[in-house]
């Protein structure tokens, strides 16, 4: 309450001693940060040209608005009083991208309303549908928030195959981050599954890494290809293994993913998963499960990579002794 009290205060002394100073500048973001419309209104009724004043933070009036206690409300003031809606912060976001990055619907909607560009970049390259879909966790509340700014931001033609500077679209980052809701809503609306990033990497590729099962499921329903290599030579199941990703690992392998695949080091899953699955009190058992599998399905144990190495020498390099326990006994006649 004192804070609220001492704003409009500070604007008022400000503008009735010296008109727009650099500091009455700054208090237009603060009173928009604060959701005080009182102190805005008094701003722009004395020099309507404040609303589009860079402060010395970087940002406009619409980016303290958009990131503020009352974002819908001052926005639509500044909306209707001539800010310029698609005004840059030095990092090149846009108020779109902070109301998407926020995950607020109403706001999204409102701007996109006054006509707002869906098309338009920050400097990691992102569009706000990039934004939308990297921001917040996988709660129920946020979910359905994210995939309704994404449903509004398609509706008004967002490009859904644009890359940020990592070469990810939308679908790319809903995968990595394990969105099944927002990767089927990207597919109904023909979202390349095939799309690779900077690192050579598919969707499948992220939502096999991150181990989120009900995506790999979904791409693979889409006919992902379960073969294709990122720029090490890794496919989905390379990465599955490596990250000790158990339950996405029998799902590729159900599906007929190559266990004896080979990389540009010459390395199947199970090679890379004793060089650098885990550690032994963290994940030893797990190793053990997956390279389990990975036998199962027909991993050869006694390959050996580029630096002439089998997944048993990693393993006992590395003192994985469920894991070297398992190969062993592989290599002996007597697998799982």
């Amino acid at each position: 309450m004192f804070g609220k009290s001492w704003t409009v205060v500070f604007v008022v002394i400000v503008v009735g001693v010296s008109g727009l100073t650099a500091s009455s500048q700054m208090s237009i973001h603060v009173a928009c940060k604060l959701g005080d419309l009182d102190a805005v209104t008094k701003l722009v009724e004395t020099d309507d040209l404040v609303v589009n004043e860079q402060s010395v933070a970087g940002e406009y009036a619409i980016h303290a608005a958009a990131g503020g206690r009352k974002p819908v409300l001052l926005t639509r003031y500044l909306l209707d009083h001539g800010v310029d809606i698609d005004a840059m912060t030095k990092w090149g976001d846009t108020a779109l991208h902070v109301a998407a990055r926020k995950l607020n619907p109403e706001l999204v909607e409102l701007l996109l309303s006054y006509g707002a560009d869906v098309a338009l970049t920050n400097g990691p390259k992102q569009t706000a549908l990039h934004a939308a879909v990297a921001s917040g966790a996988n709660k129920k509340q946020e979910s359905e928030r994210r995939l309704r700014i994404v449903k509004a931001l398609l509706k008004f033609g967002a490009d859904i195959e644009s890359k940020d500077r990592d070469g990810m679209t939308a679908l790319s980052l809903a995968c990595m981050h394990g969105r099944i809701g927002i990767c089927q809503s990207l597919l109904q609306n023909k979202a390349r599954i095939s799309s690779v990033d900077k690192k050579g990497r598919t969707a499948l590729h992220w939502a096999s890494f991150g181990g989120h099962v009900e995506v790999v499921h979904a791409l693979l329903g889409r006919k992902a290809n379960r073969g294709e290599m990122d720029k090490q030579g890794n496919t989905a199941l390379h990465l599955a293994a490596q990250m000790l990703r158990a339950d996405a690992v029998a799902l590729l392998l159900e599906n007929e993913a190559n266990a004896n695949a080979l990389n540009e080091s010459e390395q199947t899953p199970l090679i890379l998963l004793a060089q650098k699955g885990g550690r032994e009190n963290e994940g030893g058992k797990l190793a053990r499960e997956i390279a389990s599998r990975l036998i199962r399905s027909g991993a050869k144990v006694d390959l050996r990579d580029a630096a002439d190495k089998s997944a048993f020498d990693y393993a006992r390099d590395r003192n994985l002794n469920q894991l070297a326990s398992a190969l062993l006994a592989a290599l002996e006649g007597d697998g799982e």
